[in-house]
């Protein structure tokens, strides 16, 4: 849920905005502290206040914006390197189709195109190498339900590698393993909302959905593992698990550098 830090979202148990409650309590302070206080003074206070709560309203704006920003993209499966999430926050907050903004945005596209290139040369993917290219080269190709099998495969094996935890298929509990939870309390802004980003899109990636039932309207890697899906699928869900991947890669590696 997006946080509106405006008077009509910020409600008291009162049904009075917070702005309206903290402008009352203020000016009940100032008038009590000077009580002969004329009635420039009085104005003039009120002014400081009113300038008080706008720059308190727009310090939260500017704070929450990039969490705002990384949970929208979450939710839509496209999990963003911090940085570029914060460059792109109004962007993607104002954005009515989160497709077409990624599909239309010169640095989204650039950052793909780099993590593309970067992975062919990491090791983590090295025992996945044809594996990668081959997947890679349905994806440019336009084999889009090639590709996002060939994706989960590397995910699934990529998890694996990194947790150590070869027994299991599940993306979300060995994705939180990866981003280690109890480490947010000490992260920086930037890092949290990376490893937020991830433990979102892995639940999404992930969620329990039974074949008895309708097919996710999400990409679902149960449903494509198993030759359930009957979804066309698209350059867009390409891109998402390589964001995927790539963040995945990205974590692990700043987790062997703590």
């Amino acid at each position: 849920m997006e946080f509106v830090p405006s008077d009509k979202e910020s409600n008291t148990p009162t049904g009075i905005s917070l702005a309206d409650f903290t402008r009352s309590v203020m000016m009940g302070i100032y008038q009590e502290k000077n009580p002969d206080a004329s009635e420039i003074d009085i104005a003039n206070a009120h002014n400081e206040i009113e300038t008080l709560i706008s720059d308190v309203k727009q310090w939260f704006e500017k704070t929450m914006r990039p969490i705002n920003a990384t949970t929208k993209l979450a939710e839509k499966q496209y999990a963003l390197p911090s940085n570029l999430v914060e460059l792109l926050a109004d962007e993607v907050v104002l954005s009515d189709n989160l497709d077409i903004t990624i599909k239309e945005s010169a640095e989204i596209q650039k950052h793909i195109d780099t993590a593309i290139e970067e992975l062919y040369k990491n090791v983590y993917i090295t025992p996945y190498d044809t594996l990668f290219q081959q997947t890679i080269t349905a994806y440019k190709s336009e084999l889009y339900d090639l590709a996002v099998l060939g994706f989960f495969a590397i995910i699934d094996g990529l998890l694996s590698d990194i947790t150590n935890d070869h027994g299991s298929v599940r993306i979300k509990q060995r994705t939180e393993k990866v981003v280690n939870i109890d480490s947010f309390r000490t992260q920086e802004d930037h890092a949290a909302l990376q490893k937020l980003s991830l433990l979102m899109v892995s639940e999404l990636l992930s969620e329990s959905k039974p074949f008895s039932g309708a097919e996710p309207e999400t990409l679902n890697r149960h449903w494509a593992m198993h030759g359930r899906t009957r979804t066309k699928k698209t350059k867009a869900d390409c891109e998402k698990l390589i964001m995927f991947i790539y963040s995945l890669i990205s974590t692990a590696e700043d987790a062997s550098e703590e």
